[in-house]
């Protein structure tokens, strides 16, 4: 050990340390001694001649943030800390997505941009020392930010240490809405002629994300009638395919959603023949 006085050995708690649980370095002044220790905690005398001295450690690369479970609006950001006692540049501090790497300290990667990490360093000054500039106890925020939060953006986000290996989990849910939908064309009612193809979409928003279902108020759906990813499709449209269309949004919150459309099918040959005999009539 180098220090003045020179300790001759260290207590915490009237418990003497052992020798390989201790690592010591110096301040830029030479003067501070810093005792970093493994999971242990609390102020270290050191015992010499001619005087005694309070030394306050640093556990060497601990997690000291619990973990929690955060709950976002979508659209909006979300912070997650990883604070870290005793940050040194030979160790390695991770986040992930589940098993997928986010960053690894400060180096990003993935490339989506919504995501950030922001580190700050933090130390907790002694005012009750002789020299002011004394850091009792110092940490690294290797902050997780995620901005414009996304429905899918829901999963376990943990941040990890190398030598000595500890981690935590932070769990991410969106505010749960209700389900809500448009129909796309707006038309109404919306008119089409024989033989046409027919697209309406209907856009659903909530969390969870709504599952669509598309009805025809009082009949069956028609035979040539496709649905896929919200849109009905009806291809060489009928007259018999004239009739009010209901979109169903649904999720786990709330009552479903509903937005109806009303198509009708017109033959422009019998309109064509109608007004031909009116003609010869008149």
């Amino acid at each position: 050990m180098e220090s003045f006085p020179i300790p001759v050995s260290f207590n915490q708690k009237y418990f003497k340390l052992k020798r390989d649980q201790l690592k010591c370095g110096k301040n830029l002044l030479n003067q501070i001694i810093y005792i970093f220790i493994y999971e242990q905690e609390g102020c270290i005398r050191s015992l010499g001649y001619p005087s005694a001295n309070d030394l306050y450690y640093l556990p060497l690369k601990h997690i000291i943030t619990k973990g929690r479970r955060f709950i976002a609006e979508e659209g909006k950001s979300v912070e997650m800390p990883c604070d870290v006692a005793g940050a040194q540049p030979e160790n390695v501090v991770i986040w992930k997505r589940g098993d997928h790497v986010l960053f690894t300290d400060e180096d990003a990667l993935h490339d989506d941009q919504r995501f950030e990490l922001h580190r700050e360093n933090n130390c907790e000054f002694d005012n009750a020392a002789f020299f002011s500039f004394f850091c009792k106890h110092y940490s690294a925020n290797f902050q997780l930010i995620i901005n414009n939060v996304e429905p899918y953006d829901t999963a376990a986000y943990i941040c990890s240490t190398t030598a000595p290996e500890s981690s935590i989990t932070h769990y991410l849910q969106m505010i749960s809405i209700p389900p809500s939908v448009t129909i796309s064309p707006d038309t109404r009612p919306l008119l089409v002629n024989v033989g046409e193809n027919v697209a309406v979409k209907c856009i659903g928003s909530g969390n969870p994300t709504p599952k669509i279902l598309w009805t025809r108020k009082g009949a069956d759906m028609p035979k040539n009638a496709e649905i896929k990813h919200g849109q009905l499709r009806l291809k060489h449209v009928t007259v018999p395919d004239s009739g009010l269309y209901v979109c169903e949004g649904s999720n786990s919150v709330g009552r479903s959603a509903h937005a109806s459309i009303e198509i009708f099918v017109q033959n422009i040959y019998s309109k064509m023949s109608f007004f031909l005999i009116l003609k010869y009539i008149l």
